[in-house]
């Protein structure tokens, strides 16, 4: 078993398939490579096949959730790849991985979106099943409520419910993304919260776990 691990974390790429060569080290130099979400711009399993694709010349150990810019069959192509995290655990290096898709609603109306009792229900079985003797992160694309990273002006756009299950339990870190203007990080108590911001400015999120010790450190990353 590897003593180091490294994951990148990058979120709303919305298509930019062009861009991902640009990063082609940083993928090579990551163990695992996770995907918050908006993987295409109002795409389907075609558009996200060729982001998946392009990400996979560099790197093939890919994992990754829906964003609300997605159509749903995007989440049936990351299930027919054995990549999708959305309503599953999957253990990654001894590391527990939760996963959740799409977003709250928007004023926009875009194609993958539910309602508060969507994550309740999803956060519900997690809280059942939490792992308190194992290391988690959570991989989502809709951010926790009340963080930097959720922050539209003055204005919170996060999950309450997801915020919530952080507090009980302080998983290592929260990686999301979706609100485009709210790259940062911040924590909610002892878990911290990143989101990297859009692919196409370049941002990303590195993880470096040890895994003798079960520390974790985080930092941003350009990657182009």
């Amino acid at each position: 078993m590897k003593e180091k691990i490294k994951f990148l974390s990058v979120s709303d790429i919305h298509g930019s398939v062009n861009l991902i060569d640009n990063s082609r080290k940083s993928l090579y130099e990551a163990d695992v490579i996770l995907i918050s979400g908006d993987i295409t711009h109002f795409g389907g399993k075609k558009e996200a096949a060729e982001v998946i694709n392009e990400f996979s010349k560099y790197n093939k150990n890919i994992f990754a959730v829906s964003g609300n810019c997605d159509k749903p069959e995007v989440d049936e192509y990351l299930t027919e790849k054995n990549i999708n995290l959305n309503k599953k655990i999957t253990d990654i290096y001894g590391i527990k991985v939760f996963g959740l898709n799409a977003s709250l609603k928007t004023p926009s109306s875009t194609p993958n979106e539910y309602t508060s009792d969507y994550y309740k229900t999803i956060i519900k079985y997690y809280d059942s099943i939490y792992p308190d003797s194992q290391p988690v992160i959570i991989l989502t694309h809709q951010p926790p409520f009340g963080t930097v990273c959720d922050l539209i002006g003055d204005f919170h756009a996060g999950c309450q419910e997801l915020t919530d299950f952080i507090k009980k339990h302080q998983p290592l870190a929260c990686l999301c993304g979706h609100i485009h203007e709210a790259d940062g990080i911040d924590q909610i108590g002892k878990t911290y919260v990143m989101n990297p911001g859009r692919f196409d400015r370049g941002g990303a999120v590195l993880a470096d776990f040890d895994l003798t010790t079960r520390n974790a450190e985080f930092s941003f990353v350009e990657l182009f």
